[in-house]
């Protein structure tokens, strides 16, 4: 499904659906409540960073991997600018993570924080690490070798996951689920470079 708001294009996806789908049946109404707080939280950080830089939002993509914010392209932007944008969504959490642990509140809110910063740091293109990644080695003579380590290493945290899901049951369960749909679009991608 695809919308139009303000000049941006919003596009919803079935795994964004069939994600949510999993993370209903798998918790309670706080914490389904505190998850999407934390996500609109670490999206306006990367909103707030690129209007720092006068960045105008072109797209907003919803999948099971999570919101993609697609900002106009500025050829003349330095690397740094689309450095901060990118770190800008963890930062929040991160912050919020601290400042929370200060008051001594542990619930989780505070974890989900940790939570969203850590994920989106993982390695995979459409998160804002490895999105940071290709920032700095795309077009250099170190892509195919990046790329080529970031896939096993998707393998692994894939198998990883998996083990974990069959040790501990279904709390693992949307978090491979992830992991397999961020690898396959990665070897999708990288098959098609």
């Amino acid at each position: 499904m695809r919308l139009r708001h303000n000049g941006a294009e919003i596009s919803v996806s079935f795994s964004f659906l069939m994600f949510n789908a999993l993370v209903f049946m798998m918790r309670d109404t706080k914490q389904i409540l505190a998850f999407y707080a934390v996500c609109a939280l670490h999206e306006a950080g990367h909103l707030a960073a690129a209007a720092a830089f006068g960045t105008k939002l072109r797209a907003v993509g919803l999948s099971g991997t999570g919101i993609r914010l697609v900002t106009e392209k500025k050829p003349l932007r330095p690397v740094s600018h689309g450095a901060v944008i990118l770190a800008a969504g963890p930062a929040v959490n991160i912050i919020l993570y601290i400042v929370l642990k200060i008051m001594r509140c542990s619930g989780a809110f505070t974890l989900l924080n940790l939570g969203a910063a850590v994920y989106n740091l993982l390695p995979y293109s459409q998160l804002d690490g490895g999105a940071l990644i290709h920032l700095f080695t795309d077009c250099t003579k170190y892509e195919t070798l990046t790329d080529r380590l970031l896939n096993c290493l998707y393998f692994g945290i894939s198998l990883s996951l998996l083990i974990l899901t069959c040790i501990y049951g279904k709390i693992f369960l949307p978090l491979f689920a992830v992991s397999v749909l961020l690898f396959i679009t990665e070897l999708k991608s990288f098959h098609r470079a």
